[in-house]
């Protein structure tokens, strides 16, 4: 094992599909994420069937939104098709509950050839990120969270060859698929330095069949684990209709990284549009400067603090939220139909934490408060000890009688905010009601 890994934990020693030691020979097999590799049967038919069930109901929520998602995208042979024809064509026929994708394709594409790409599944598939998360927790135990956390991507489709052509991923995002058929797949890989040195080699290249000869081809089928590094050029033929469901690690670049610290950083700036109309006189003594300063008076900690207290305060927050998400990049939006219960609805209920997410937090000092971390979604409540005892308390995992949380809560809460906390917790996707 890869010296920088952490010890496997002592509750998972079995050798079964996505335990630690699984995970152990997983890193061995792909060289620590460095080769790619084909494990057969890792999903039960039974399984990929309700994954498959899970896929098309992502579509379904993408299809009946008020507004097009950004990370759906649809393809008829290698023409990406615009919201216009989208909204004609395909949105007016979702798939319908238990509808497999045979019959659904069939219904809405008949013949055609077709792609359908969708980025963030997260966001959108309780069951996807919870068994998803699940399997692949011990090897984030082992390795680590990514710095932009993971992400789930669905291909689905009867395309032939990726409508986009040879490509290489971003950098640094390595990928594994998890095939779901009911067709077969084969993906092409090409080694960068090689794939650079062909004649017309490019990115996106639609010139395939003279590429081909010059590839590794790895052929999977319902149920197999594919797992390719970011830096291998490739390609995937999907002759028959078939489902991948990707997780995506999102290891960011320097770049990029900064990028998404400068805009956090931007939340805290006051970005009213005033004009300032009092010129600089004097280079040396800078009077305007106050108005820079204004800047980040936002809230009360920001003015004394260093640019890197404020990156490190910044990035905690970023990590803070991933963790409380089972590693996901996307946080899941909060689910508006369920009900506010006043604290006598409480009484008779029961909750548990839903593995494998948690309840993450961060102590706000300089105003008292706790921001609780939901599946990414934050939310700020006043400060007591009490509160930490009762978060603690539901990591834990066990099934908790909702009153006697709420009875902790008392002596700091009014019954109302207790109420109101736990529907926060059950709305924002980190707990469910269940019996005791």
């Amino acid at each position: 094992m890869h010296a920088t890994y952490k010890t496997c934990c002592q509750q998972c020693t079995a050798k079964s599909n996505f335990s630690c030691k699984w995970w152990e020979e997983f890193l061995e097999k792909s060289a620590h994420f460095s080769r790619t590799v084909v494990i057969p049967d890792i999903l039960s038919p039974e399984k990929c069937a309700e994954m498959s069930l899970d896929t098309l109901a992502i579509l379904g929520k993408i299809f009946t939104a008020q507004e097009l998602f950004a990370g759906f995208r649809l393809y008829v042979g290698n023409t990406q098709q615009g919201e216009a024809w989208l909204k004609q064509h395909v949105f007016p026929h979702p798939p319908q509950p238990g509808e497999d994708v045979v019959h659904w394709a069939a219904r809405v594409f008949g013949k055609e050839k077709f792609c359908i790409a969708v980025n963030y599944g997260e966001r959108f598939s309780d069951p996807l990120a919870t068994y998803l998360g699940s399997c692949l927790q011990p090897l984030l135990k082992k390795i680590g969270v990514p710095m932009d956390g993971m992400e789930i991507d669905i291909l689905m489709g009867n395309y032939g060859y990726t409508p986009f052509g040879i490509h290489q991923d971003r950098r640094g995002e390595n990928v594994i698929h998890f095939h779901l058929g009911p067709g077969d797949k084969i993906m092409y890989n090409w080694d960068k330095d090689a794939y650079q040195q062909l004649p017309n080699a490019s990115q996106n290249n639609m010139d395939i069949e003279a590429f081909l000869p010059h590839s590794q081809a790895y052929p999977f089928k319902a149920g197999d684990l594919y797992y390719m590094p970011w830096d291998k050029y490739h390609i995937g033929y999907t002759g028959e209709l078939s489902i991948g469901v990707t997780v995506w690690f999102n290891n960011p670049t320097r770049a990029s990284l900064y990028n998404k610290m400068n805009a956090r950083l931007a939340r805290h700036i006051d970005m009213n549009d005033v004009t300032l109309t009092t010129p600089e006189k004097d280079a040396q003594t800078l009077e305007s400067f106050t108005h820079i300063e204004d800047l980040l008076q936002a809230l009360p900690e920001m003015s004394t603090l260093t640019l890197s207290e404020l990156l490190q305060q910044e990035y905690t927050e970023r990590i803070t939220a991933i963790s409380s998400n089972a590693g996901w990049g996307a946080r899941r939006p909060a689910d508006e139909g369920v009900a506010l219960m006043d604290p006598a609805e409480w009484r008779d209920k029961a909750v548990r934490v839903i593995h494998p997410f948690r309840i993450t937090y961060r102590l706000l000092e300089a105003r008292s408060q706790l921001r609780l971390f939901v599946r990414g979604n934050s939310t700020d409540i006043a400060y007591y000890p009490e509160t930490l005892q009762l978060v603690e308390k539901i990591n834990a995992g066990k099934p908790l009688q909702a009153a006697a949380l709420m009875e902790d809560l008392s002596t700091v809460y009014t019954p109302e905010t207790g109420a109101w906390l736990l529907h926060t917790l059950l709305a924002k996707g980190g707990i469910e009601l269940c019996e005791v």
